[in-house]
């Protein structure tokens, strides 16, 4: 299997790291290299459109897909061209509560989870090197989202999507390494205004049959530059590194 090689193409010093673009070759991530963070490709308003999140009533499916624009290491930040490596979610509603709404306005908070995925809750796929893996997990709990307007008016809807989960073995070998066994989703959610028609199959429906808020319908939540995906240290890491932070701690109090 070909992995992700990555050529520092671009000799621009950001402080400790350099930019850098991606190329696709054999390879892989230098030894020792950690992704910090992936970041996903915000809506731009321009062509190719990312990323679409949807949710059809008929089916209670959520679908999510999104460009990778960016990934973060200990050595570098690599720029990834658009449409070169996507994410993809498919996630079924687990059960959703909707507080005080006040038609025809939001003007309220709802919650809902997600789970089972089809193969895994989501993947990252390396589109220019023959659809590979690079990035395959299951969320350890059901994918948290919620939804509220902040002003108590129906506008802005705001919302959020936050799990955690768990890396799969189907994830590339040099991939995983780099990113490690754990990690957490977050994206922050807005709702854009259009021409009042209604809409049926978008993820604003849980929020209002209809969508409406008090200036019009919405179309639908775009995921904002804020979306992110990164490690987060497994539960046995994360008591070592507190054993050692107290230890250390400890040492220096005895001085």
């Amino acid at each position: 299997m070909k992995r992700l090689a990555l050529a520092m193409l671009i000799g621009i010093a950001l402080g400790p790291a350099t930019a850098g673009a991606f190329s696709f070759l054999p390879g892989g991530f230098a030894p020792g290299e950690k992704i910090l963070t992936i970041t996903l490709a915000p809506d731009t308003g321009g062509a190719p459109a990312t990323p679409t999140v949807t949710f059809n009533t008929a089916t209670n499916k959520l679908v999510f897909t999104a460009a990778v624009s960016a990934i973060n290491t200990t050595a570098a930040s690599y720029g990834v061209p658009i449409g070169t490596v996507t994410f993809n979610s498919q996630l079924d509603l687990n059960s959703e509560l909707l507080l005080a709404p006040s038609a025809p306005f939001f003007g309220g908070l709802l919650t809902a989870d997600f789970i089972n995925g089809l193969v895994a809750d989501f993947t990252i796929i390396d589109n220019a090197d023959g659809f590979n893996t690079l990035l395959a997990a299951d969320y350890s709990a059901p994918l948290a989202f919620q939804a509220d307007t902040p002003g108590g008016f129906g506008f802005p809807v705001t919302g959020r999507f936050d799990g955690d989960f768990v890396v799969l073995g189907t994830s590339d070998a040099n991939f995983k390494t780099a990113f490690g066994n754990a990690g957490n989703y977050f994206a922050n959610l807005s709702a854009f205004v259009s021409n009042g028609t209604p809409v049926t199959n978008d993820l604003c429906v849980l929020v209002d049959g209809l969508c409406i808020t008090s200036l019009g319908t919405v179309d639908s939540f775009t995921v904002n530059p804020t979306a992110t995906i990164k490690p987060v240290p497994e539960p046995a890491v994360a008591v070592l590194m507190i054993l050692s932070f107290a230890t250390t701690a400890a040492a220096l109090r005895r001085r």
